[in-house]
């Protein structure tokens, strides 16, 4: 039966028609109920899928944006066929960005906030470098799910220009909106990017920061409160 759904889905797939996708999703879903098809089956036939995508591509360029639209879709109903969890990197992006198209910003903002997913945890440590990151989500992430992505962007080439604390967290409240100051992710930004500062080679710039007198150091101390205070 597994193999079965697998083909049926490949074939849909390779004729690229929408109408046969969402025919393909209610036949899968006709299949859990009457079949008793085990949720674990129905993730393996995704599964395999997503593996023969590059075989597919001979038969139809743009497999993968409709293997996108079909996981994206599989996810929607209550309960979905596929949870958005299941899903992973790369294709992950592409599959928010056709969820975006199809169910629009307020319920796919809820549904990726009520599935929990830690995004940053889910990229590879190689994309998560300033410039990485901007080519990576460029045009593929609806950014509105993940607002701190573009603050994690530019948060380096900020303290590269100038690392003081009073300008950085000035750069912060002129980057991101307050609802933000409290979540553990810029906390997790901030803290990761101060070290980074301090890594860099010292210029006469970087060295007044960092003997700072304890007045100066007394009012770091209460920006950071300010702003990032629990």
């Amino acid at each position: 039966m597994k193999d079965a759904c697998i083909n049926i889905v490949l074939d849909v797939l390779e004729k690229a028609e929408e109408q046969y996708l969402d025919r393909v999703l209610n036949f899968l879903v006709a299949l859990r109920k009457q079949a008793n098809f085990k949720p674990n089956l129905l993730l393996e036939v995704f599964r395999q899928v997503v593996n023969k995508i590059s075989e597919g591509e001979a038969f139809n360029p743009r497999i993968t944006t409709h293997v996108a639209n079909l996981l994206g879709k599989a996810t929607l109903g209550d309960p979905g066929l596929l949870k958005l969890a299941e899903i992973h990197y790369p294709l992950f992006l592409l599959v928010l960005q056709q969820l975006h198209k199809t169910v629009g910003k307020e319920q796919l903002e809820l549904k990726f906030r009520a599935s929990k997913i830690d995004l940053m945890s889910c990229l590879p440590e190689v994309d998560l470098n300033k410039t990485r990151l901007s080519e990576v989500l460029d045009g593929r992430f609806p950014t509105f799910l993940y607002p701190l992505l573009k603050v994690q962007a530019e948060m380096s080439k900020q303290l590269t220009n100038d690392p003081t604390p009073s300008i950085f967290f000035k750069w912060i409240k002129a980057n991101s909106d307050a609802k933000h100051y409290k979540e553990k992710a810029l906390k997790k930004l901030f803290k990761l990017h101060r070290i980074e500062a301090e890594s860099l080679p010292p210029t006469p710039q970087r060295l007044r920061v960092y003997v700072a007198s304890a007045p100066q150091v007394a009012t770091n101390k209460l920006l950071y409160l300010m702003y990032f205070r629990v």
